[in-house]
């Protein structure tokens, strides 16, 4: 999926479906007004598996935009991918509940919240990802707000933040009963 411009979804959209997506690029590629430089994923359980994520740009996830659903992402990389006016510069899941294995997230940027991911009302669990050389003015690696999320052996190295948080960042609302974040052997 090479330089391809859509509102939504530069690359692909795709609303509640549950594809597999294996061994696929994703470079160039343009939201023009809304979410999701790459790919956006509506209230879908998708799977991708070995993707490359790359120099993808959008107003709000600059990569990867999901909203509902499960998605699971297995050992793709995230790199040079710009949210421009919204948060989530690699990935950016609201009211969700994604997963991630082994992927690898580096040099992704925005003026908001997590240059690599970004996390709003949602429960993340992030097993040996990297996030490297991402920036942010809040979270440089990783953002959240009003989010539970469990990392595992991930690895947070050279992230910068504007602000706060270079390496993970988080907010949540003190009316909200959430648990976490939980950080084991980081």
């Amino acid at each position: 999926f090479w330089n391809n411009r859509a509102d939504r979804g530069g690359g692909l959209h795709c609303a509640a479906g549950n594809p597999t997506i294996e061994n696929c690029t994703f470079e160039n590629n343009r939201a023009l007004t809304f979410v999701g430089g790459a790919m956006v994923l509506f209230n879908s359980s998708a799977t991708s598996r070995g993707c490359v994520f790359r120099d993808n740009f959008a107003p709000r996830g600059g990569g990867v935009y999901c909203e509902g659903g499960r998605p699971l992402l297995i050992n793709c990389v995230f790199e040079s991918n710009i949210a421009q006016i919204g948060s989530g510069g690699g990935f950016r899941c609201f009211n969700s509940n994604p997963g991630l294995s082994s992927c690898t997230f580096s040099d992704n940027s925005t003026g908001r919240f997590g240059g690599g991911i970004y996390a709003n009302n949602s429960n993340l669990i992030s097993i040996d990802c990297v996030f490297t050389q991402n920036a942010a003015n809040w979270g440089g690696g990783w953002g959240e707000h009003n989010s539970t999320s469990s990392l595992t052996r991930c690895e947070f190295r050279d992230n910068r933040a504007t602000f706060n948080g270079a390496g993970y960042f988080t907010n949540r609302n003190p009316d909200r009963i959430i648990s976490g974040p939980t950080l084991e052997e980081c």
